[in-house]
C-alpha cells in the first residue's frame, strides 16, 4: 500500500511537493519524492489525514 506524503510548509495544491512511501522498516520510512527532496530536518506529513509525522534525516540514492 502506498500512501503521499507532503513537504511542510505547503498546502495540498498541484505545486506541492508530493512523495511517496516506498517502504517501512521499524522507525525508518523511505519516502521517493520526483520533483525535488525535502530538505533535511524538515516534517513530513504522512496518512490518508496527514496525521503521521515523520522527519527527514538523510537522503538516500
Amino acid at each position: 500500500m502506498q500512501h503521499q506524503i507532503l513537504q511542510p510548509n505547503v498546502t495540498a495544491s498541484p505545486m506541492s511537493n508530493i512523495g511517496t512511501v516506498v517502504s517501512v522498516r521499524g522507525s525508518v520510512v523511505d519516502a521517493a519524492f520526483p520533483k525535488r527532496l525535502p530538505g533535511y530536518l524538515h516534517r513530513l506529513n504522512a496518512g490518508e489525514d496527514g496525521k503521521v509525522i515523520v522527519e527527514v534525516v538523510a537522503h538516500v540514492n
